[in-house]
């Protein structure tokens, strides 16, 4: 199987990259509080699930904040909180905070999503978020609250369904079993229209390009006070992205 993904990337005119070291337990002092920001409930783990289940990250506190309820059908937004819930079980999370904004309405209400964050940013050491770039729907909104609010030293950009910036420029890493993320993704039930496969294909091709271990998923993230963001991104969930593959190394 490798070889036949070698020759592939071969095909596509893919050029080895050197592999990224594995750089995190030395990051953080022990005990930092951590508060993941997920706009949508699946977003934690798409982008943050090695991170809450490795080890080497397991002297750090971690929350995670769903900002958005589904109001599209009658309890819908119950049954995503659920599947965060469910899909979360066993991960170093302390408490999953449900902030109840608008899916798919943030940027109207970004005045309170402002008031939200800043009360709750001096709470924690460090603040997850998508990046600015993200142009999935509400990414990018609560990415630029973010930025306003939010000290640029305690600011860290993952990547969810768009990868806003390459692996190779992580500032670290965390590392992962991609067949366990499946498994919690898959608890999503209520998203299964969306075409998750599609970003765990992406990561696994990426992570091949940097990891020994071609079984291992490798989640990216950068201090945002360091201008390492892509000036196009990758939406993994949209077929137009096979085509930006080629450059993406």
């Amino acid at each position: 199987m490798q070889v036949l993904e070698n020759i592939m990337l071969g095909m596509l005119g893919l050029v080895p990259v050197p592999k990224v070291d594995l750089r995190n337990a030395t990051v953080f002092k022990p005990g930092a509080k951590c508060l993941i920001i997920a706009p949508h409930p699946d977003d934690e783990v798409i982008g943050c699930y090695y991170l809450l289940r490795n080890s080497q990250f397991s002297h750090l506190v971690f929350d995670v904040a769903i900002v958005t309820d589904d109001e599209g059908l009658p309890g819908l937004a119950d049954r995503r909180f659920a599947e965060t819930i469910s899909a979360t079980e066993g991960l170093n999370i302390r408490q999953v905070y449900r902030w109840g904004f608008v899916d798919g309405k943030v940027i109207q209400q970004a005045a309170l999503l402002k008031d939200k964050l800043r009360s709750s940013a001096g709470l924690y050491d460090y603040i997850f978020s998508p990046a600015p770039n993200d142009t999935t729907a509400d990414h990018s909104v609560v990415a630029s609250v973010a930025l306003e609010v939010v000290e640029r030293s305690k600011l860290i950009w993952y990547r969810s369904t768009a990868f806003t910036f390459k692996l190779a420029h992580a500032d670290f890493i965390a590392i992962g079993d991609q067949d366990e993320k499946a498994l919690a993704i898959r608890r999503y039930v209520s998203q299964r229209e969306i075409a998750f496969k599609r970003t765990l294909a992406f990561e696994r091709w990426e992570s091949a390009e940097h990891l020994s271990n071609v079984n291992s998923g490798a989640e990216a993230y950068i201090f945002a006070d360091l201008n390492h963001l892509a000036q196009v991104p990758i939406d993994t969930l949209s077929l137009r992205s096979v085509f930006a593959v080629w450059s993406w190394r």
